[in-house]
């Protein structure tokens, strides 16, 4: 019998922001890899309880760029890894294994270009960082994407997977509502520490200024209609950032019609997100790991924005309206909290668009990428 493939899959993300789209998405492989491969996840610190029983190893570092070009590769050496599995486009420059890019950013560089169209306004250190993505990029032996999703001309080769959530997401018969649950237990004390509303929307990043800005004025023209009975509440910010969206919705007088949460663990926001009445995601969905796909797994009605690949993911379970129009954005959320027809609709079109996907045909598609990408070299 031919020994276990051993990959090293970049953890910082679990760590550092547990309800990114890197970290929903590894939590997911980590749930499908393949009987064939033995998992190590690299992580920057010791790792919180919830973490999936796998083994790891532990760096220390507080920089993300040492991180993904130093301990990585480094430490894929020491362990003799036979691949490198990364959710961004940081592959490492100079040495290490062999890696392979999953992406989940919000707006993947080299993928739909550059982060900022203002070059003026670029700092030295982030036109460097792009520059070294982009070099990382086309040094990867392989970019995974979703095959339900457009491809696009990359500046590397590609392979399609089947699409991919973590078990987590998926619809449950009756939902248990959070308010009223007896149980005990790190999950539940987090979730009532919160005093969560009974009905609620969802808004699960981006957290840039240009993203909260267009958040907030969407909502300008929701929020007297629905917001009383349907608080919009906001997921994945950091500290600062969460100060940050404080600071910049004082103007519009929101009140406790909007309110951000502080970082919360894997569980929790599983939960929320089978709590909630729909999402709101009106900027562009990441490759893997997105807010949109989570919420289409749990049978949710979407509220988005019209993008290529939002179009394609979604079909017919979403409301979609213009990109800039926070108005039409704003009717097609109270469209979705008033009619319930209109609701219903779009949450069955969201359960039957993710009955096809299958932890098992994702994990057998990555053994074949896999094998393939280590035999070929």
């Amino acid at each position: 019998m031919s020994p276990p493939l051993r990959v090293l899959f970049d953890g910082w993300a679990l760590i550092r922001n547990p309800g990114s789209p890197a970290a929903l998405h590894l939590l997911a492989i980590l749930e499908n890899y393949p009987t064939e491969v033995q998992p190590v996840v690299a992580v920057p610190e010791a790792p919180p309880e919830w973490f999936p029983q796998v083994p790891i190893q532990i760096q220390e570092t507080t920089n993300l760029f040492t991180w993904e070009q130093s301990n990585l590769p480094r430490l894929a050496r020491r362990l003799d890894a036979d691949l490198l599995h990364l959710f961004s486009a940081s592959a490492p420059l100079l040495g290490g294994s062999p890696a392979v890019v999953s992406p989940c950013s919000f707006d993947p560089i080299g993928l739909h270009g550059s982060l900022t169209t203002d070059k003026g306004k670029e700092s030295l250190l982030s036109r460097a960082r792009q520059s070294i993505q982009l070099g990382g990029l086309a040094r990867a032996h392989a970019l995974f994407l979703p095959n339900d999703l457009a491809t696009e001309e990359l500046p590397t080769s590609f392979q399609c997977l089947p699409p991919l959530v973590h078990s987590s997401f998926t619809p449950t018969p009756q939902p248990e509502d959070h308010k009223r649950h007896n149980g005990s237990g790190g999950v539940w004390n987090e979730l009532r520490q919160l005093d969560l509303p009974d009905t609620y929307l969802l808004y699960h990043g981006p957290a840039s200024t240009p993203a909260v800005f267009s958040l907030l004025n969407a909502w300008r023209w929701a929020s007297n209609a629905i917001g009383d009975y349907h608080p919009l509440l906001l997921l994945g910010f950091n500290v600062a950032e969460q100060a940050l969206f404080n600071e910049l919705a004082k103007p519009y007088g929101f009140g406790e019609t909007v309110r951000v949460l502080p970082e919360l663990s894997f569980p929790a926001i599983a939960i929320l997100y089978q709590g909630c009445s729909a999402l709101f995601h009106p900027g562009t969905e990441p490759l893997w790991g997105g807010p949109i796909r989570h919420a289409l797994a749990c049978g949710k009605p979407v509220v988005a924005s019209h993008y290529l690949q939002t179009n394609r993911l979604v079909g017919p379970a979403a409301y979609l309206a213009p990109e800039n129009d926070h108005r039409a954005q704003g009717a097609a959320l109270i469209t979705v909290i008033v009619e319930e027809e209109v609701s219903e609709k779009l949450a069955q079109a969201a359960r039957q668009r993710a009955s096809t996907w299958n932890g098992m045909a994702y994990s057998q598609a990555l053994w074949a990428a896999y094998q393939k990408i280590t035999t070929s070299r």
